[in-house]
């Protein structure tokens, strides 16, 4: 959420990802260490999140350095968090939708009669 309101307030979206990247980095470090502690820590699945982030984040970087050579980075990003916000919108919706009907159906059901 954080990089479309930036984006929102006129930072510019590669400025606005990259500091939302980081701001995550800074305070996923002390939540892992808290958890850590507890012993709530799954390194083996910790390994692999942080191989793919190295390696998707480095993608991303040499993507967005061609995208904004060729002047289309912007329009990339804007176009990613519209596209990846309304999904997560409409699961949220049709989630709710689902539960709500869940819950209505197991108030409708007939009570057993009594004799």
């Amino acid at each position: 959420m954080t990089t479309p309101l930036l984006i929102m307030i006129g930072i510019p979206p590669t400025v606005a990802a990259a500091s939302d990247s980081n701001q995550i980095v800074g305070a996923s470090t002390p939540g892992t260490l808290a958890h850590y502690r507890l012993g709530n820590v799954d390194f083996k699945m910790g390994t692999f999140l942080l191989i793919g982030g190295v390696l998707g984040g480095t993608a991303g970087v040499e993507i967005i350095k061609v995208l904004r050579q060729i002047g289309n980075a912007d329009f990339l990003i804007k176009i990613t968090y519209v596209l990846m916000l309304g999904f997560v919108g409409i699961y949220m919706f049709l989630e709710s939708v689902q539960a709500l009907r869940k819950r209505g159906s197991q108030e409708i059901t007939p009570e057993k009669e009594t004799l």
